[in-house]
């Protein structure tokens, strides 16, 4: 895949496949799981939505730009931000408002 973002449909469309955390310098590789995807605001000219990954709860809750790999969609470059953790997960979040065209 190029180095352009999936499509926001192709990217909802991948709701509850798993997407492989690469890892970096010898760390410990994870599987995510997106688990929500969330329209938050289109208007004419721009789409704002977000998606939301299940880690495991052994994985750092860093804020960081990874690379993960999807079977469908490849290698993708996204900046997740970790928002909540319970006994079984880390959550983390990708935030979208790009320009339509």
């Amino acid at each position: 895949m190029s180095n352009a973002l999936p499509t926001k449909r192709q990217l909802f469309d991948q709701k509850d496949s798993t997407f492989r955390l690469k890892a970096q310098d010898g760390e410990e590789s994870f599987d995510l799981v997106l688990d929500e995807c969330v329209d938050l605001h289109d208007s004419a000219s721009q789409e704002t939505f977000s998606l939301r990954f299940r880690a495991p709860s052994t994985m750092r809750p860093e804020q960081m730009t990874y690379t993960l790999r999807n079977d469908a969609l490849g290698d993708l470059e996204l900046f997740l931000v970790p928002v909540d953790r319970d006994k079984d997960a880390v959550y983390f979040e990708a935030l979208f408002n790009r320009l339509k065209g």
